[in-house]
């Protein structure tokens, strides 16, 4: 196993930025940034000596610096949405940086996966990775407190990738972080093929802006039901409702456990046997199709709609705002920890 360094000729707030890649002993490959401690390519060997580029993205890291679709990146402050980007916290009122107005997506105008992190890379003899720290200061956004967060990001020789957050802070805030990778496991033209596993009972149910309204929705009988191993095609062709409104699936998933030895979703392609499996310490992961995807990506390769599948884990959306959702409010006397771990597998 080793990591190597590629300082970048970019400056970005006074730092240099790099790219990482981890490569594990079995062929597995993986490229990160601390431009917005990103995912950038997730390389899989094939028989042949070959690998494939599973995470839809762009060819150059200056792409990813005007990148609206949030391509690997780390979202927070509060990734998902907030509603009318308006928190109370401690009985006071703050109002957030609106980058959906009049709502707030995945941390504001200038969120995590737009700010510089500090990466330190690292050689263990279980695996190999990189830690990065950034340091996000009171009202930035919005949010207030001074948040010091840390993102542990590393690849073993089971081929699993393993993705922590954490993160303290010296005034009552908000924090649920996540990761944003777009897969598709065969690079097909979309994941219409692909076939999903979600261990979960119900959706939270989504206004006509895409926000949470407290309200749960059972996916027995609906095409939120992944239960039983499913292909994506025919639940994104359904008429129900909230189909509609999303223009296919950009639902939260209500986990039915989070014990993070246990896997909570599967996603794999019956074209190349390829599968990968997901686990995590946070109540809901948040389900994408690719609803709004209309860019050139690597290799000039056209993303159309539903060209790659979102998995992130996290806190509920909007709980800040809804009591009867876990709560994601954050204290100075606590640490925040977030763990997920994407497991690769030929079936």
């Amino acid at each position: 196993m080793q990591i190597i360094v590629h300082p970048t000729e970019h400056i970005k707030d006074g730092y240099r930025v790099e790219e990482y890649v981890m490569q594990n002993d079995h062929g597995f490959e993986i490229k990160l940034s601390n431009f917005g401690c990103t995912l950038m390519n997730l390389f899989w060997p094939n028989q042949d000596g070959t690998s494939d580029d599973i995470l839809l993205g762009y060819d150059r890291i200056e792409e990813w610096f005007e990148d609206k679709s949030f391509f690997g990146s780390t979202a927070g402050r509060c990734c998902n949405r907030i509603r009318d980007s308006k928190v109370i916290i401690g009985g006071q009122e703050y109002i957030l940086n609106a980058n959906i107005p009049p709502h707030q997506l995945h941390g504001g105008i200038v969120g995590f996966n737009k700010k510089m992190w500090r990466g330190y890379p690292f050689v263990k003899e279980q695996h190999v990775g990189v830690t990065m720290y950034y340091n996000s200061r009171h009202l930035e956004e919005g949010y207030p407190g001074n948040l010091s967060l840390e993102a542990t990001i590393a690849l073993d020789n089971k081929n699993q990738l393993i993705i922590e957050y954490r993160a303290t802070t010296d005034a009552f805030t908000i924090c649920n972080i996540t990761t944003h990778p777009y897969f598709n496991l065969d690079r097909s033209r979309d994941i219409l093929d692909h076939t999903l596993w979600i261990d979960a009972d119900h959706v939270t149910e989504m206004d006509q802006d895409l926000l949470t309204n407290g309200k749960l929705i059972s996916v027995n009988e609906t095409p939120f039901d992944f239960r039983t191993p499913a292909e994506i095609r025919s639940p994104l062709s359904n008429p129900h409702q909230q189909i509609i409104l999303a223009e296919g699936i950009d639902h939260n998933y209500v986990l039915n456990q989070h014990e993070v030895e246990v896997a909570i979703a599967s996603l794999n392609s019956e074209i190349n046997g390829r599968k990968i499996s997901l686990f995590t310490n946070q109540p809901g992961i948040q389900l994408y199709t690719g609803n709004h995807l209309n860019l050139i990506g690597k290799n000039g390769m056209n993303y159309q709609k539903h060209a790659g599948i979102c998995l992130e884990t996290q806190g509920f959306p909007n709980a800040v705002n809804i009591e009867s959702f876990p709560s994601v409010l954050l204290r100075p006397e606590e640490q925040y920890y977030s763990y997920s771990k994407i497991e690769m597998l030929n079936c």
